[in-house]
């Protein structure tokens, strides 16, 4: 049983109930994410209407998160995100590094896949219109 939700990251409105066993689904985009759900979540639909903390809730998260204004709160955000365990690039360079120092194949895409994410944190986080100009 493969059922997830469609949700938006920004907002966690949850705008779709997907069951991927039925139908076939398209990557969610940048400002979209799914997220697995169980059989009883899956029955309960019409309660479950929003995403907060990589959870269903019933209620809208208290306070949207505010952007980063300052080159330091962007800096800040990025790392995290970058050793952020299981969505950050750090993983990837960490894994092809170990790959690589031990003779291991694939470790090249494993890297190309770090670069990759590496980049779509940068996209997410972008330096502040202020900052911009100072920043190569």
């Amino acid at each position: 049983m493969t059922k997830q939700v469609l949700y938006n990251k920004a907002t966690g409105e949850v705008l779709q109930w997907q069951d991927a066993d039925q139908f076939s689904y398209a990557s969610p985009t940048g400002a979209m994410s799914v997220l697995k759900v169980t059989e009883s979540q899956w029955e309960r639909q019409s309660a479950l209407r929003w995403v907060v903390n990589n959870s269903l809730s019933t209620s809208p998260p208290l306070l949207p998160e505010v952007p980063p204004t300052t080159k330091e709160e962007v800096e800040a955000v990025r790392l995290r995100a970058y050793a952020e365990p299981l969505t950050g690039s750090d993983r990837y360079f960490a894994e092809a590094q170990r790959m690589q120092l031990m003779g291991e194949d694939g470790w090249e895409a494993i890297r190309a896949e770090g670069v990759v994410r590496f980049k779509a944190i940068q996209a997410e986080f972008p330096w502040p219109e202020s900052a911009s100009n100072s920043i190569a």
